[in-house]
């Protein structure tokens, strides 16, 4: 659900950078003060690109962190304190909004990882040399291929 609300103060927009491959998450921390304003992030992302958002903590669950495209459109997101995770549908930046609703506008700290889950690319496999002949009902033709397991 949108709510229309009055931000008191500039919400500032940091960059959170992720790293294809990398061997850990990039962890953010952040308070949203009041507990009703909202803090933003971008991300530079690829399409086709699978992303992990992990709670760590947040002190309240008064709020929402959601993922929102180029085109503005919701991509992903939930509650403060429920791990979500989002397939980016093209490449170009995306906004991290994480909206405090606490109702009695106490700051809400909180921390949470940010990690590429999206699967390696995969080599060329030497399968698209196009094989040709005659196989007569019955017979058959084998091909031999070598490639590592998995």
């Amino acid at each position: 659900m949108l709510e229309e609300r009055t931000l008191l103060t500039t919400v500032s927009v940091a960059d959170i950078t992720v790293v294809r491959g990398a061997t850990g998450p990039t962890i953010v921390s952040g308070t949203i003060s009041p507990g009703t304003a909202t803090n933003g992030y971008r991300i530079d992302g690829s399409a086709g690109e699978m992303l992990k958002f992990h709670v760590d903590t947040f002190s309240s669950t008064s709020g929402n962190w959601d993922l929102y495209g180029a085109d503005n459109r919701f991509v992903a997101g939930t509650s403060f304190g429920i791990d979500f995770t989002a397939s980016l549908p093209a490449d170009g930046f995306y906004d991290l909004y994480l909206a405090g609703s606490n109702p009695v506008a106490t700051p809400i700290t909180y921390q949470f990882e940010v990690s590429d889950l999206t699967d390696a690319p995969i080599s060329a496999s030497g399968l698209n040399a196009p094989q040709s002949g005659t196989i007569l009902t019955g017979g058959m033709t084998s091909y031999t291929f070598n490639a590592s397991a998995g």
